[in-house]
């Protein structure tokens, strides 16, 4: 069968996990179809045999048995790029709606959105073109519960095997940063200057700093080289810088190595939940602090916008008393987001 994926394919570090989990649970079943520009995007699942790209000059989206859109922040105001996003869901959501063929969204949250007009449209095209909508946090569930196709469950790569990367060492003299750009300048500039002061700290307590870019599209490296700038010559030899690439399997193994790390990108935080690292939260997002609320996460963490407040002489007992622990049954929650496509499938089958 012929599955139509509409995804992020940027080499984001958190869609291609989406990804990974996706095809890893139907591993030989399915031949999937992801939108892309070009091959290149889907250098991560190289190995995959059965995962392609679609090309709308070559495929049909009639002859697709199905489309699954999957991904986190996919419903995102961001000026008037919703309106491009509803027009190109509409181009496939059509044809299945004619054909009686389903269209899948999974593991999103909802905005951030202040357009009431955007709301109401996105409203009823769940409510008319989708089969099953399945939210990652329980506000976006909320505003879309009078939906009978729409549901809650933990974000999806709660649900990562982990297996591979159990027997990993773990070096306590590693502290890892996640980093990433900021398009208000301010913000930008606070950030990269604590980040600058936290590593000095850092390696006054004689901690290897390693950081951590899950996108260089979204301006990641810019970001880093600015904090290797002002750091200078002397710091050169004692912080590193891993950018994701599409080299998913070598990357988690990298990140795993980490005792403690200073979370910002909303998969930082996932990733160091599920490895059971020390951690701290920095929240640039509001889908941050409502996947912390969903967990009734009790312990410190700083929003972005006030990231200059942050005490660089405490940050690392701050993260050492980070005692959050999951419920246990996170993962098999988590893996509810394919719970109708299972049974899709199945049918199929």
């Amino acid at each position: 069968m012929k599955i139509l994926v509409d995804a992020y394919v940027e080499k984001n570090l958190g869609d291609d996990l989406f990804l990974k989990i996706l095809f890893d649970r139907y591993p030989s079943q399915v031949e999937w179809f992801v939108t892309c520009d070009s091959e290149d995007e889907l250098k991560a699942f190289e190995t995959y045999t059965n995962v392609k790209g679609f090309n709308k000059k070559i495929h049909k989206y009639k002859d697709f048995d199905g489309v699954i859109n999957i991904g986190g922040s996919i419903f995102m105001q961001s000026g008037n790029w919703w309106i491009r996003q509803l027009f190109n869901r509409l181009t496939y959501a059509i044809p299945m709606k004619l054909r009686n063929k389903p269209l899948f969204i999974i593991g999103c949250n909802y905005g951030p959105s202040t357009n009431k007009l955007m709301d109401r449209l996105n409203h009823l095209f769940m409510k008319l073109f989708v089969t099953d909508i399945s939210f990652r946090d329980k506000e976006s569930y909320n505003m879309f519960g009078d939906i009978k196709q729409a549901r809650y469950n933990p974000d999806i790569v709660y649900g990562l095997d982990t297996a591979k990367f159990t027997n990993i060492e773990r070096n306590n003299n590693k502290f890892g940063i996640c980093i990433m750009s900021f398009s208000d300048k301010k913000i930008n500039n606070d950030f990269i200057n604590k980040v600058v002061e936290i590593t000095k700290e850092l390696c006054e307590e004689n901690y290897e700093v390693e950081f951590y870019s899950f996108c260089e599209k979204q301006n990641d490296l810019d970001t880093y080289n600015k904090i290797q700038e002002i750091l200078g010559e002397s710091y050169k030899n004692k912080i590193s810088h891993y950018m994701y690439e599409g080299n998913l399997t070598e990357y988690l193994t990298k990140f795993n190595s980490l005792s403690y790390i200073i979370t910002l990108r909303f998969h930082s935080l996932i990733l160091a939940q599920i490895f059971k690292m020390k951690y701290y939260p920095i929240v640039y997002s509001k889908k941050t602090s409502n996947v912390l609320h969903d967990q009734d996460y009790k312990g410190k963490y700083t929003k972005i916008e006030n990231v200059q407040t942050l005490n660089v002489e405490n940050i690392i007992s701050e993260v050492k008393q980070n005692n959050h622990s999951l419920n246990s049954t996170i993962k098999n929650e988590a893996t509810n987001h394919f719970a109708e496509i299972d049974k899709f499938l199945r049918k199929l089958n």
